[in-house]
């Protein structure tokens, strides 16, 4: 297994894995789907404020995680936007080593805060993030506008 940033090369896989996300978190269909993961990928490979990296097990990519990195007159910290693996690589620690490898990526840029969101209900997820360290801190509420 090898984590590296993104490339590319890796539109057709990391569209294939977004979809996948999508099914798997029973994401609303979303309207010109492949369109707008692809033109997605693409910003995320332009962004200098990102981080886009995979998870890569025998050529193939398995999992990716986004980030953003954020900086005002205050701060600097880094907003993890994404972290997925496709269930059958979960609990080989890839998406472990996607996130030490963020962690790395945050010290290297002096940043000292990672920040996340995570849907309530997903209880791995939750599992995961503490046992790298992360505290609960805010409340992320929710208002669906008409």
């Amino acid at each position: 297994m090898k984590i590296r940033k993104a490339r590319e090369r890796d539109l057709k896989e990391f569209v294939d894995l977004r979809k996948k996300t999508f099914r798997e978190f029973k994401f609303r269909k979303i309207e010109n789907e492949e369109k707008n993961i692809k033109r997605e990928f693409s910003n995320f490979l332009k962004s200098s404020k990102k981080l886009f990296l995979v998870a890569n097990e025998e050529g193939n990519i398995v999992g990716y995680l986004i980030a953003t990195f954020l900086s005002n007159v205050w701060q600097k910290s880094v907003y993890l936007d994404d972290i997925f693996v496709e269930k059958r690589f979960r609990r080989k620690m890839m998406a472990s080593n996607l996130m030490k490898e963020l962690i790395k990526n945050a010290k290297q840029k002096k940043i000292k805060k990672i920040k996340l969101g995570v849907d309530i209900k997903n209880k791995k997820a939750i599992s995961f993030y503490k046992w790298f360290g992360f505290n609960t801190k805010y409340y992320e509420l929710e208002k669906k506008l008409k």
